[in-house]
């Protein structure tokens, strides 16, 4: 990579933005487990779920959530590669995208390259999301195996550790998901550093701010727990 094509307020801004969603990733695992979040709360749900389909004879109810959640992590995964070829036509045309931004009110002067590196970056986001939503397909796959896997309850030891299998399996799909959709909220703070740095740095801070809120703060949380 040349440096040389970015201007240190560029520079900046990529890194500080690498580095928040990084370590926002990290403190919201570490803080989920010294607060109530929507994860943990999901986590308590998800458990109660698998005990609850023990005692169906038909578990259809069962099939049709399971469902539901494949539904919408696939609608993410294959609106993933549809923003993906979009960002890949932008990448063959990036001249006329320079001229486009030169264009528009309150933008900084850039270079045909620092443009393409921009477009990398929102190409590299939406990689790693796609990553994490086919991901979090495959284990709500194995979760629907393991649902027809459970046996008479005439074992309760084996049973309750299928069930805890279970709920384990629903939340790392539950958190590959969740991760795919914050790949999505940054990479739309990410569309501002085509207008400005500064634009990035701020929009990035906003998108913390309402990840922390909902995942910590919310009235959703408020109603999991009460």
């Amino acid at each position: 990579m040349n440096f040389t094509t970015f201007t240190p307020r560029d520079l900046f801004a990529a890194f500080f933005f690498i580095a928040l969603w990084v370590g926002y990733t990290f403190f919201a695992d570490w803080w989920a487990t010294r607060r109530p979040s929507l994860f943990s709360a999901m986590r308590a749900y998800r458990l109660q779920w698998m005990r609850a389909m023990l005692t169906r004879d038909n578990r259809l109810l069962d099939a049709a959530i399971l469902q539901n959640l494949l539904a919408g992590t696939n609608f993410f995964a294959s609106t993933s590669i549809l923003i993906l070829g979009g960002l890949i036509a932008l990448l063959a045309s990036a001249g006329k995208a320079v001229d486009v931004m030169a264009s528009l009110p309150y933008t900084q002067a850039q270079s045909e390259s620092l443009v393409e590196y921009k477009i990398l970056l929102e190409i590299g986001i939406f990689v790693y999301a796609f990553f994490k939503f086919t991901w979090s397909m495959r284990q709500f796959n194995f979760l629907a195996t393991m649902v027809g896997a459970v046996p008479d309850l005439g074992d309760q030891v084996a049973t309750e550790a299928l069930v805890n299998r279970a709920a384990n399996v629903a939340q790392l799909a539950g958190e590959d998901n969740n991760r795919g959709l914050r790949a999505y909220y940054f990479g739309l703070a990410a569309l501002t550093w085509f207008f400005h740095p500064w634009a990035l740095i701020l929009t990035s801070i906003l998108v913390v701010g309402i990840l922390y809120h909902r995942e910590f703060m919310s009235r959703t949380l408020q109603a999991l727990t009460d």
